[in-house]
């Protein structure tokens, strides 16, 4: 984000200097001098502009309602985002406002997290109309307020879902590159060290921690656990979401296996630290 300038609230009025940012995002300090005083003597509803500055070829403002916009948030400080001109054309908008130390807020990629906000002739405001209970604020304080016009690019580009966890769950059923086995009853699963030590602390200290002498060649024998009981405890280890009853389970006996089958889920999620799936059985 470019420097678009500060503004110094202090006796009611802006003054500091503002800054042309031809760039399409930008961002425009609010510094608040005296804040005891401005709200002691501004009144509900009465809101102080900052100076004009420039994002994106378009002339904005922040308004600042030290006592709130209305008699219903008298106890907030309101701030809105103005967008000083008329237009033509709708601009969708990011925009954030912020404490100046709030860095996480600040981050282009924490701004575009929604969609963006439509600015217009008609429509030349948006805000928050709560943005901070005025009893917390300190007599000093500095507002950050962000904007990033969406460019048609922008606009263009949609960034896919994330498809991780189904990339993980397919190397469970492809067996791709799986580097440790284990025989449970009669059956023999394989599997991937990298995974199942990130899920389990357990698996790290039998598989790379002092316990691991005699598993990294051979077969790893689990004891006390049917087969379709440690299948789930894998399937949940890739997806990371509680996985599904085997389907003759549930034919015959319906509830009662169900609350059997998680039973015995749980004790392999205690034997095994898994504490999210202890918590969804």
């Amino acid at each position: 984000m470019s420097f678009a300038g500060v503004s110094l609230i202090s006796d009611g009025k802006a003054i500091g200097h503002a800054i042309d940012v031809s760039t399409a995002s930008g961002y425009h300090l609010l510094v608040v001098n005296g804040y005891s005083h401005i709200k002691a003597t501004t009144p509900n509803g009465k809101g102080i502009f900052s100076l004009p500055f420039m994002v994106g070829g378009h002339r904005w403002r922040i308004k600042y309602y030290p006592n709130g916009d209305c008699l219903m948030r008298a106890n907030s400080v309101s701030i809105y985002v103005f967008l000083d001109e008329n237009v033509t054309e709708a601009l969708k908008v990011w925009f954030e406002v912020s404490f100046v130390d709030e860095l996480e807020m600040q981050d282009p990629t924490y701004i575009r997290r929604r969609e963006p906000i439509n600015f217009s002739s008609s429509t030349l405001v948006w805000g928050q109309m709560d943005f901070m209970e005025t009893d917390t604020l300190e007599n000093c304080f500095t507002i950050r307020c962000d904007l990033a016009i969406a460019t048609t690019t922008d606009l263009l580009i949609k960034v896919p879902p994330s498809s991780l966890q189904q990339h993980i769950s397919d190397l469970l059923s492809s067996k791709e590159g799986t580097d440790v086995t284990f025989k449970v009853g009669s059956e023999v699963f394989v599997a991937h060290r990298c995974i199942l030590v990130a899920q389990s602390a357990i698996f790290k200290a039998e598989l790379f921690g002092p316990m691991k002498e005699g598993k990294m060649a051979s077969v790893i024998q689990i004891e006390d656990m049917e087969p379709k009981v440690f299948r789930s405890l894998l399937s949940f280890i890739y997806t990371d979401s509680l996985p599904k009853m085997e389907i003759d389970m549930v034919e015959e006996e319906g509830k009662a296996q169900e609350a059997l089958w998680l039973q015995h889920l749980l004790a392999a999620a205690d034997r095994y630290d898994l504490r999210r799936l202890k918590a969804l059985c």
